[in-house]
């Protein structure tokens, strides 16, 4: 909800997303219950390019071809924000998120692997990512 607020998508946006959202339901409805490992792997790889993808909006945020609004209320509360939160913060806590996601979805899938097959490493958040997180962090214990 948090970006359903920031983007205010039409209610044509908002059809299209619920189809592709119950088309793909039901393509990893049956992919997970045929080839499980695939099922978690394939999620983890969308939670890298996730990753990536706020990584490359928080560059953009920092360049200042995106604005830095205050963070919606929705976002506040459930990612107990600062009052005085802004949306790179909030995009900040979603990358965790889905960083998270990534190393847990490549674990689940290590477990399923078998005993020939070699397991994978945990994947890290890009060295630009990092960057851009250290300079957040500055700017909170300054506060």
């Amino acid at each position: 909800m948090t970006f359903v607020q920031v983007a205010q998508p039409t209610i044509l946006e908002r059809g299209i997303i619920m189809l592709t959202q119950a088309v793909f339901y039901n393509f990893y409805f049956f992919l997970y219950l045929f080839a499980p490992k695939t099922a978690h792997r394939m999620v983890a790889y969308f939670e890298e390019e996730a990753v990536n993808s706020y990584t490359n909006y928080l560059a953009d945020i920092d360049a200042g071809r995106h604005p830095n609004p205050p963070a919606p209320e929705i976002a506040i509360k459930y990612w107990d924000l600062a009052p005085d939160a802004t949306l790179r913060d909030v995009v900040l806590a979603v990358r965790a998120d889905e960083a998270g996601h990534r190393d847990r979805n490549h674990d689940f899938a290590d477990q399923l692997v078998g005993p020939s097959e070699p397991s994978s490493a945990p994947a890290a958040i890009p060295e630009a990512a990092v960057e851009t997180e250290s300079k957040a962090g500055s700017r909170r214990d300054a506060a």
